[in-house]
């Protein structure tokens, strides 16, 4: 009998000449125990000899299977500090450990022998560093291996040829392969934990870059505590370092409300950021630096009670978009699986909230796995579970009074195509599917308050548009965007690393822009000309991609102030826009007489601020859903000396009227109401440079 080269005794001479004993019920070999160095789902035939194997014939008795899946544990058991988990964000101090043992009468897809020895272990990104493909055209490990669009049935063995590469990237994390893991205590000591924290148990490690990682494993070792040979390189399977990308650069003009979209990895709304000077870092004070105070959040406010500077230790929160999510629904109603990929299917369309290369989580709770009540399912249906959720439980959690502790992978999702060749609106595919003989049932109940499958995008989070820079920043001492985690409700942040850099600038001047009135009556109505030139060097105009829009800031929109936009319309605005003392009323538009004065500190009245009442449906508009309607309605001519004409608008919007938060007299203008109206203008069809244009209003 030949034996197999993936048998490891730790003396090859045992190999066909240990006895087992002397018992005739059961034979047990332990005092050299062997180790099968073979992949996920492999196997081996165990013979045996009744005699002494040189002049014996062997038999099959029997037959070794290894582990469906490498399991991960959530913290570090032997380390003196018992909040040393494994690592979670980038830029944060962690462990690694791997976990293992059998489940007991319910068998799971980790179940396998508990370790014993050392081992090693390093990290390989899989989405985040272009390592792969050529040099004229270099991708991520996952795009090369087209595991971005499906998971054919050897992805792990074509993993395991990654792994066995032994690309040991150190612009991951500076230890790199890990250090060591060891079972202390002879061959015959083993545990269900094996740490790579070195021979004394109490290194720790920080990964530099966000990123899902590809676990690659070694368990077989030599002398210098090296991986024996490549090939025993073995895929273990895929995390997320939850952080940033880290490289953005904001740029945004003064007295603007603008908002921050961070992309990166494993990102959610628990996420915060903290805008701190050029001077400082986001690790300083433990995690918790001082901010910056030149800017303004809060914005923009209708009734000066927000809007105002910011404080030192002011945290702005992120949003992971999802569904159900603010202002829709859209959940996932059914999955269509196939062998390496599967259909996900939206109650909504679905295009314009994910994108193509998004990357999302489905809520565990949401999915039903073979029409099994919740909590009853099997260990290995729980499996498929977090296979289709994209977010795993870490194993060692799993017991009976744990904390569940949960680390991300999620799925890529990619547009697609009907048979007519258009996108289609309600499905989205995702590269994880099962082969037919092994394929469960999911279901995504909805109704009697359960909304259907839960999703989350967790490469993108956004701020609202609340942030105002009200002075520009100085060249070369741009401000500092900190990411953090609030890990419970709360609690304080911890910031672990930059996002990113934040300038605000003074926008160039137009080389001309004048307002012409054609009445000198005091509270009169009626049209004014706004007249202004664009740059002359401003290729900004043509070369914008998406959507452009033109602005109109009315500074002081009170009651008694300077300049206030009406309707572009014969009849007479509404009583409200009339209210204040002394104003002579026309019967037709107000029938009740003239209206008392106003107070804009009642939120009672806060509908006497508005335009019309279509603004409390306008309002809650993103810019692209301008109603093109409103622009008749606000402009009564638009005039360019452009041969092609004034550009043909998306559609137009206005907003209720602002007001920041007062800072006594530093601050005089803040006293004062504004309202803003805006043109939306279609992709490459907005205003051009060097050219003259003309607005006229009420």
């Amino acid at each position: 009998a030949q034996e197999s080269d993936r048998a490891i005794w730790p003396s090859m001479a045992a190999s066909g000449t240990l006895s087992g004993g002397t018992r005739v019920d059961y034979k047990v070999w332990y005092e050299q125990p062997v180790k099968i160095n073979k992949s996920l789902k492999q196997s081996v035939d165990v013979c045996f000899a009744n005699s002494d194997a040189s002049h014996s014939y062997f038999f099959k008795v029997g037959t070794i299977k290894t582990a469906e899946a490498f399991a991960f544990a959530g913290r570090f058991p032997g380390h003196q500090d018992l909040n040393i988990s494994t690592v979670k964000y980038a830029n944060h101090e962690g462990s690694f450990t791997m976990y293992s043992g059998m489940s007991g009468a319910d068998p799971s897809p980790y179940d396998a022998n508990p370790f014993s020895g050392e081992a090693a272990v390093y990290f390989l990104s899989y989405d985040r560093l272009e390592n792969w493909g050529t040099p004229s055209n270099k991708m991520t490990l996952e795009t090369n291996l087209t595991f971005d669009r499906m998971m054919p049935a050897n992805a792990q063995q074509r993993l395991d040829t990654e792994c066995q590469k032994a690309k040991y990237d150190t612009s991951i994390l500076d230890l790199n392969p890990l250090p060591l893991a060891e079972v202390a205590g002879g061959l015959n000591a083993n545990s269900r934990y094996h740490t790579f924290s070195g021979a004394d148990q109490n290194d720790t490690i920080s990964v530099k870059i966000a990123g899902v990682v590809a676990v690659c494993y070694c368990a077989m070792l030599n002398d210098n505590g090296e991986c024996e040979h490549d090939s025993y390189w073995l895929y273990a399977g895929l995390f997320t370092v939850q952080g940033p990308r880290g490289d953005a650069q904001w740029a945004f003009d003064i007295e603007v409300v603008v908002n921050l979209a961070v992309t990166g990895y494993g990102l959610s709304s628990n996420d915060r950021l903290r805008i701190i000077p050029p001077t400082s870092e986001c690790g300083d004070l433990g995690g918790s630096p001082a901010g910056d105070t030149s800017f303004k959040t809060g914005c923009p406010s209708m009734m000066g009670l927000t809007c105002k500077y910011a404080e030192p230790y002011d945290d702005i929160p992120l949003t992971a978009r999802s569904g159900p999510g603010e202002g829709h629904s859209n959940t996932i109603t059914s999955i269509e699986i196939f062998n390496d990929y599967s259909y996900l299917v939206f109650a909504e369309p679905i295009l314009g909230m994910l994108e193509p290369n998004d990357v999302i989580t489905i809520d565990y709770d949401s999915i039903v796995i073979n029409g099994k009540t919740k909590g009853q399912e099997l260990l290995a249906e729980k499996y498929e579970l977090y296979k289709l959720s994209g977010e795993y439980q870490y194993q060692d959690t799993m017991a009976q009074g744990e904390t569940p502790m949960h680390y991300v992978v999620g799925h890529r999702v990619n547009q697609i195509r009907t048979m007519t060749g258009d996108i289609d609106p309600h499905r989205l595919s995702i590269p994880i599917g099962w082969a037919l003989d092994v394929r469960p049932t999911f279901t995504f109940p909805a109704g009697n308050n359960l909304p259907g499958g839960r999703w989350t995008r967790r490469n993108k989070v956004e701020t609202k548009a609340e942030i105002k820079g009200m002075a520009e920043t100085t060249a070369g001492q741009e401000l500092k965007v900190c990411w953090g985690v609030q890990d419970a409700p709360n609690t304080n942040t911890t910031f672990y690393m930059q996002a990113g850099s934040l300038k605000f600038v003074a926008p160039p001047a137009m080389s001309q822009a004048e307002i012409y009135l054609t009445t000198k009556q005091a509270g009169a109505v009626a049209p004014s000309i706004l007249y202004f030139t664009t740059g002359a060097a401003r290729s900004d105009y043509a070369t914008t991609k998406g959507m452009t829009k033109l602005t109109l800031r009315f500074l002081n929109t009170a009651n008694n102030g300077v300049l206030i936009p009406y309707f572009a319309q014969d009849s007479a605005p509404r009583c409200s826009d009339l209210a204040g003392g002394g104003c002579s009323v026309d019967p037709e538009a107000c029938p009740g007489g003239c209206p008392k004065e106003v107070s804009y500190t009642d939120p009672a009245n806060l509908e006497e601020q508005l335009l019309d009442e279509e603004v409390d449906q306008i309002e809650k508009r993103m810019a692209p859903d301008a109603a093109q309607y409103l622009c008749g309605k606000l402009f009564s001519e638009l005039w360019t000396e452009d041969k092609e004409g004034f550009p043909v608008a998306k559609g137009c919007y206005f907003t209720l009227k602002y007001k920041d938060q007062p800072i006594s007299d530093m601050d005089p203008t803040s006293t004062n109401f504004y309202r803003e109206v805006t043109i939306v203008f279609h992709e490459n069809n907005g205003l051009r440079e060097n050219t003259k244009y003309m607005i006229v209003m009420n």
